[in-house]
């Protein structure tokens, strides 16, 4: 098994940050993407709505699973390696490729996703971007979970619910991206890149010696929120086949 990252780097990285280098963080990150397309398939393909992972998330897991993630020229990047001394507009530069994960997330996919869920299709084209209608298909997903009901089967009474000012906790990390990928490539105010650091427990007083570790904080918690968004996605749609 090979990653982007040549075996003695990757050594060397062990020694500093424990025994996970850049690439297992990134096949971690890209795996938990992955499971999020098929669960999202999943769901489609319930309400009848003919659109397989690729045209959801942009990403085909069964192709990554079978070729490699690093065969792929749109993934590969996320496993190239990172100094621990790299500096602050390295790192931000660096979370605007991982961002570039999340760009394939597809609208139209997401909003025929939300309409056969019941939301009326007046209120979702006020939705806008693919972040924020995945955010609220999560958002009703949450409502399922805390009112017992089925997200599919009983759509209407969850959407009845829904509450357009609530953001979920579990998808912070992914709009905190965003706003790190944002400033990365424009003069963001300092007030609100910090506020995104710190959805990643990251203190910038503590980076000193450099913003290496930041990296593979992003890429944690990244991971770890999209396996939190499976697992509530697997609870919310209950046993499609019934």
């Amino acid at each position: 098994h090979r990653h982007a990252v040549p075996e003695n780097i990757a050594v060397a990285q062990q020694r500093i940050l424990g025994n996970v280098n850049i690439g297992d963080r990134a096949e971690k990150l890209i795996n938990a993407l992955g499971n999020l397309g098929l669960e999202l398939a999943d769901i489609c393909d319930s309400l009848e709505l003919p659109y397989e992972d690729a045209d959801i998330i942009g990403l085909n897991k069964k192709d990554i699973d079978d070729n490699g993630w690093w065969t792929i020229s749109s993934l590969k990047p996320l496993g190239y390696r990172v100094s621990q001394d790299i500096t602050k507009e390295e790192f931000l530069e660096r979370c605007k490729n991982i961002y570039k994960l999340f760009e394939g997330f597809k609208e139209k996919a997401l909003r025929q996703l939300l309409i056969k869920l019941g939301m009326d299709s007046e209120k979702i084209k006020s939705i806008g971007g693919s972040f924020k209608l995945f955010a609220t298909l999560m958002e009703l997903c949450s409502i399922a979970l805390e009112s017992g009901l089925d997200l599919v089967k009983h759509n209407k009474a969850i959407v009845s619910r829904w509450n357009p000012d609530i953001r979920l906790d579990e998808l912070k990390p992914l709009f905190a991206l965003a706003d790190l990928r944002i400033s990365a490539a424009h003069n963001s105010s300092e007030g609100k890149i910090k506020a995104a650091l710190e959805v990643y427990g990251i203190d910038p007083d503590s980076m000193s010696s450099g913003w290496g570790i930041a990296v593979d904080q992003v890429y944690d918690r990244l991971a770890e929120n999209l396996l939190k968004i499976v697992e509530m996605l697997q609870e919310g749609k209950g046993d499609l086949s019934e």
